[in-house]
Parts: C-alpha cells; sequence; structure tokens
C-alpha cells in the first residue's frame, strides 16, 4: 500500500521557486554572492595596488601600505566567504529538493481524482469494446460472412499494463480487481 503523504502547503504552488523555504534560501545565496563578489573586488583591488605598474606610474605610497596591511585580510575574507556561498547553495539545494517532495505531494488528491475518473472511462470502455466484439461474432456466426473487427482488440493488454503501472506508482490500491488474467 502506498505510504500517505500530507504537504504543508496551503495553497497551490505552480513552481518550486514559490516555495517560502526555497525563496529564503536563495535570497541568503544572493546575498552571500554579493558579499562574496564585493570582497573579491576588494581583493583585486588591493592585488592592482600592490603590483607593480607596468607604464611606470606611480601608486600611491600610502595606498600601496593600506594594500599591503589589508590584503590577507581580505584573502582570507573571501576564503570565508566563498564556503559560506558554498554552504549557501547547498542549502538552497536542499531546500529546493525538499520543496520539490512538497508541490509533488500537493498535487497527489488531483492526480488521484484524474486516475480514477480515467480509470473508470477506461473499465467502461474495455466492457463497451467487449460488447461490439460480441455483437460482430454474433453476426458473424448468424452470416458466415467474415468481418473486420470494429473493436480494438489488444484493449484488455493495454489496459492491464495501465492498470498495473498505476498501481507500481502507488496511485490506486485496487487496481488488482480489475486486471484481467491474475
Amino acid at each position: 500500500m502506498a505510504k500517505a503523504q500530507t504537504s504543508t502547503l496551503t495553497t497551490p504552488l505552480l513552481s518550486v521557486n514559490a516555495v517560502p523555504a526555497v525563496v529564503a534560501a536563495q535570497a541568503k545565496t544572493s546575498e552571500v554572492a554579493q558579499r562574496r563578489a564585493d570582497a573579491g573586488a576588494r581583493l583585486q583591488r588591493y592585488v592592482s595596488m600592490l603590483r607593480p605598474s607596468a607604464e611606470g606610474a606611480a601608486v600611491d605610497v600610502l595606498d600601496r601600505l593600506f594594500a599591503q596591511r589589508h590584503h590577507a585580510d581580505a584573502e582570507l575574507e573571501a576564503i570565508q566567504l566563498e564556503r559560506e556561498l558554498l554552504e549557501a547553495q547547498q542549502a538552497e539545494a536542499l531546500a529546493r529538493e525538499q520543496a520539490r517532495d512538497e508541490v509533488a505531494t500537493a498535487f497527489e488528491p488531483r492526480m488521484r481524482q484524474a486516475v480514477a475518473d480515467l480509470k473508470a472511462a477506461l473499465l467502461n470502455a474495455r466492457d463497451k469494446n467487449r460488447r461490439l466484439q460480441r455483437v460482430q461474432v454474433e453476426r458473424h456466426e448468424a452470416t458466415s460472412r467474415p468481418f473486420d473487427s470494429l473493436a480494438w482488440l489488444e484493449f484488455g493488454v493495454r489496459l492491464n499494463t495501465w492498470l498495473r503501472a498505476i498501481k507500481a506508482a502507488g496511485l490506486d490500491d485496487a487496481a488488482d480487481a480489475d486486471i484481467e488474467g491474475e
């Protein structure tokens, strides 16, 4: 029997990206990415101040001293923010995966109803298909005339395959009773 899951979603969502936990994780990732970009730009500025100028242009001595003093701190900050960014990205990926499960679970009742509606229609169609086959066979026996079947001869086989598939997907617990030959 399929395990019933309940969703914490109160409104139907069209996208995993609309789940509040994903939105929060994306915001955190963006914020950390911006801080990492700022730290990287600051580090690049210090590196360029410390690099000898190719054109022979003089770099302000105070700027150079400032860059020497803060270069190591900027490097450490960039490394720490890179780690923080990776953690934020991992947290976002986890939130997105959990949201996928949550959104999929929210669709479960509608999916079950759609399967039940289609199953009822297909079982009804199977009965009507059999009736058509019986009428054609009776007509053949009464007239001895050959006929091209107007019924779908492999309907039952295809229906049994579909019934097994919905049972395997956990969308129909009663499919066994409707599968012919089992």
